[in-house]
């Protein structure tokens, strides 16, 4: 038995702990010291840990898991959506213009933010510059779609912001004259100087609280932190390098850069994560090798030559990388130069990873396990996108999207993610995705497969299983309560689970 008294002690519960050993769910009590799980156990062999100074809770049976690992959100630009004007529910082009001409009018400052998506309006299509510049006169504008990947603005804005005509992914109407949407190059440039020139300290500030938050009231006690880059630019990943030890919970930055040299700097260990190798099927931008409906194929971001150039230089100086790619030619292009870099510099337990994989061939799935690269998915994207993917792909490439099963069959290290701000921080909504694979239900994965991609692989992916993922002796005292088991509800009511409580670092940080 640990020496010491305990500073927590949780009676009366249900472990899912997720030890190596299995009888260690069959306690019912945790105890907690200087922010590390002391012990687990009943609760008659825990007795003796507690003290005058001990707090003791009994959760009357809930559940205890270990607390939840988000693998990919992007910390800032989800706060900023939370500060953001709410589209995202608009049934027409009228409807959405209208309630942006009314929130505009009380939108603080000159600069408007907002999102959407088009699959929920009526025309499955975007409003016209003129419409916009009317809804929001004189106002610097940027609607986001859900994906990041796409954006609407009015003439103000698209004159402010001053393009190169060439640049591209600028939308034109039938006449040659902007549109409103911008794609591909010209929406990471237009991201990342308004992020930059039009969002302040303050708003930095204030929606990285109300994104921790968030995480708290959602169970998540560890975010991977996908910030900057060519979408947001360096400002992002600079304030959560700042900040980020004073946080409530654990953030593991990845710089989104190519620039080695800066991450070195840093002693971050790590480089990439949104680093595009393509973009989004819903703005049919990601790289696939069948077409799209429309009959396109997507476009990939960096020449063969400049990723293997990246890929060898960050692999040789010993960093652990992390690479966005949606579509098979995406990821094809990013395995053949892990491939190169593994053979020229052959280097054990890299965990490099691919970020989504949301099209994928059987073949590159083989070469991936053989490479031991890890690959990091959001299997909300399928439930709240797949009607758009269903439009976009077609049929026979719908048949290989969110390949879950076959991945872990492989013998693959899947760990789970938002990707918010795309998707909202919420596991259980993403075990629910993963638990109901919407076009292959032999891909849905069993509840208990589901949540380790949240918890115990979770930890793999940013090294730390030795610290947390499961709940053992001496790792860190990170947990979450729920109302009910995940594994004791109907799969498709798992995210109607309620998070009680989190504990992050042994100090409770929310409650019901």
């Amino acid at each position: 038995m640990p020496d010491g008294k305990s500073d927590l002690l949780l009676t009366n519960a249900r472990l899912v702990t997720f030890a190596q050993d299995p009888f260690s769910d069959r306690g019912d009590a945790v105890a907690v010291k200087d922010g590390l799980i002391q012990a687990v156990g009943s609760r008659d062999e825990l007795e003796g840990l507690q003290g005058l100074g001990t707090r003791v809770i009994d959760l009357e049976g809930a559940v205890v898991l270990p607390g939840f690992i988000d693998t990919h959100v992007h910390l800032v630009q989800t706060g900023l959506q939370m500060l953001s004007i709410d589209l995202v529910n608009a049934d027409s082009i009228p409807g959405l213009l209208e309630k942006l001409a009314r929130e505009a009018r009380e939108f603080r400052g000159n600069f408007i933010m907002a999102y959407f998506d088009e699959m929920n309006l009526e025309e499955k299509g975007f409003p016209t510059q003129e419409q916009l510049d009317q809804a929001a006169p004189g106002r610097l504008l940027k609607i986001t779609q859900l994906s990041g990947h796409l954006s609407l603005t009015n003439g103000a804005t698209f004159r402010w912001l001053d393009l190169d005509p060439s640049t591209p992914g600028i939308g034109r109407n039938e006449a040659g004259e902007f549109s409103g949407v911008l794609r591909a190059e010209a929406n990471h440039t237009f991201s990342r100087v308004a992020n930059a020139r039009l969002v302040s300290e303050e708003q930095r500030e204030e929606s990285v609280s109300l994104a921790v938050k968030e995480c708290l009231r959602q169970g998540v006690t560890t975010v991977h932190a996908l910030e900057g880059g060519g979408f947001f630019g360096d400002i992002d990943s600079d304030f959560i390098y700042k900040n980020k030890d004073a946080c409530e919970i654990d953030l593991i930055l990845w710089d989104q850069t190519t620039d080695v040299d800066r991450v070195l700097e840093r002693g971050l260990g790590r480089i990439g994560g949104c680093l595009t190798a393509d973009g989004s099927i819903e703005a049919y931008t990601a790289a696939v090798s069948s077409p799209y409906t429309d009959g396109t194929h997507g476009s990939l971001y960096y020449s063969d030559e400049e990723m293997e150039h990246f890929v060898t230089k960050a692999h040789r100086a010993g960093l652990q990388i992390a690479i966005h790619c949606d579509g098979d030619r995406a990821v094809e292009q990013v395995l053949r130069a892990y491939e190169r870099a593994l053979r020229e510099c052959p280097r054990y337990d890299h965990r490099h990873r691919i970020e989504h994989a949301e099209v994928i061939t059987h073949e590159q799935i083989r070469r991936i396990a053989r490479l031991g690269v890890h690959v990091a998915m959001q299997p909300s994207h399928l439930r709240t996108f797949g009607s758009k993917y269903e439009e976009h792909l077609g049929a026979e490439t719908m048949n290989r999207v969110h390949l879950y099963n076959t991945m872990l069959r492989a013998g693959i290290r899947l760990a789970g993610g938002s990707d918010a701000f795309v998707s909202p921080i919420n596991p259980l909504f993403d075990i629910q995705s993963a638990v109901n694979h919407r076009s292959l239900p032999t891909e849905s994965l069993t509840v208990y497969d589901a949540m380790r991609l949240y918890t115990v692989e979770a930890s793999r992916f940013g090294f730390e299983e030795i610290q947390k993922g499961s709940m053992e002796t001496g790792k860190q005292a990170d947990l979450v309560v729920l109302d009910l088991d995940p594994r004791s509800v109907h799969p498709k009511a798992i995210d109607s689970i309620k998070v009680l409580r989190t504990f992050a670092r042994g100090v409770e940080r929310y409650s019901l």
